[in-house]
């Protein structure tokens, strides 16, 4: 796979308290059961073969999880990336160079997912029927990030099947875009299960959760920071 590194333009909530209520703790309770009822379903393909970098990426989100509450600020977000970038470098893409997370190229990201998307795939050196395809694919799946894993699930495997059985696209650029829906799978269900976590933390305490994040942001932003070291 072939480095791009990209120059990202800087581009320039919390929720408040609630009183503890039997009220709150139903609604806690309704939404702890919803979460794990997407964790019945698990991350893996193995029809792709680039599904064990995804594994060993969830890994290394695992790792950092247990010693780590959910990002509640850039700053945090910025660490965890920087942080399980150089794990993976290290771990499956070693031919690949570290990129230093910065709190600005991550509030970029936060703020125009698709735009920045846009920018690294375009000034990658992926033939230009890949560019578009990888694109309509992490536009669509940014749209629908907070949709349940299962649905998200099926649409990422969906789209490898696709890419597997497609004989017009070459080997390498193939493995560039199964990498990028491996690690897509992985990232979505890890952030899946450390809210499933607080959810449960919560209905236990009586105390709500408060991570700035919407369900699905932080994985997208992983996923598009991740992408100059696949692509």
């Amino acid at each position: 796979m072939k480095i791009f590194l990209l120059c990202i333009p800087v581009l320039l909530i919390l929720n408040s308290c609630s009183t503890d209520s039997d009220v709150d703790q139903a609604v806690a309770s309704k939404n702890y059961d919803s979460a794990s009822t997407s964790q019945s379903v698990l991350p893996e393909n193995l029809a792709n073969k680039m599904d064990l970098t995804g594994k060993l990426y969830f890994e290394q989100l695992h790792q950092y999880s247990q010693r780590n509450q959910l990002p509640k600020s850039v700053g945090e977000l910025s660490e965890e990336i920087s942080i399980i970038s150089k794990s993976i470098g290290n771990i499956s893409l070693s031919d690949n160079s570290v990129i230093h997370f910065t709190d600005e190229i991550i509030e970029s990201i936060l703020l125009d997912p698709d735009n920045i998307m846009i920018a690294m795939v375009t000034n990658s050196t992926l033939s230009q029927n890949v560019k578009d395809s990888l694109i309509n694919f992490l536009q669509t799946l940014n749209n629908q990030r907070a949709l349940d894993f299962k649905f998200n699930y099926d649409f990422i495997v969906d789209y490898e099947n696709e890419i597997i059985a497609d004989s017009t696209i070459v080997e390498d650029e193939k493995d560039t875009l199964l990498t990028v829906t491996s690690i897509s799978r992985y990232s979505l269900y890890s952030e899946v299960k450390r809210r499933d976590r607080d959810w449960e933390t919560s209905v236990g305490s009586k105390i709500k959760s408060k991570t700035r994040f919407s369900n699905g942001e932080m994985a997208i932003v992983l996923i598009i920071a991740l992408l100059p070291q696949i692509i």
